[in-house]
């Protein structure tokens, strides 16, 4: 078999972002530490997220893993909505209120060349 792909639930693995580690559990309550070999600075972007699935593939001999996050997001009610309307010589935007009142209307000219 050339290429593996397993996909481990988060009760099988402990992610330590503060030490770079990883920890997977295996078998007979047996476990493997993982040092992570990605730049600080993507991991503190993703520090706030939680986790919720690592990929683990294995392809042509070697192990690859992919650690998957989510972040909950707050929705917000609109205070406006804007119209896109692309033409072969401008493009015009439009803002307005949710009862329909205009807001703004900008025209940007561009030549488009036809095919």
């Amino acid at each position: 078999m050339k290429k593996l792909t397993v996909r481990v639930d988060k009760y099988d693995y402990k992610l330590d972002l503060d030490a770079m580690t990883l920890t997977l559990k295996l078998h007979n309550n047996h476990e493997i530490k993982l040092k992570l070999v990605v730049p600080r600075k993507r991991v503190e972007k993703y520090r706030e997220w939680s986790n919720y699935e690592l990929v683990v593939k294995h392809d042509n001999g070697e192990f690859w893993i992919s650690v998957y996050f989510k972040k909950t997001i707050k929705s917000v009610e609109p205070k406006t909505l804007m119209a896109i309307d692309l033409n072969f010589d401008n493009l015009t935007l439009a803002v307005f209120t949710l009862d329909g009142r205009l807001v703004r209307l900008k025209r940007f000219g561009h030549h488009l060349e036809k095919s």
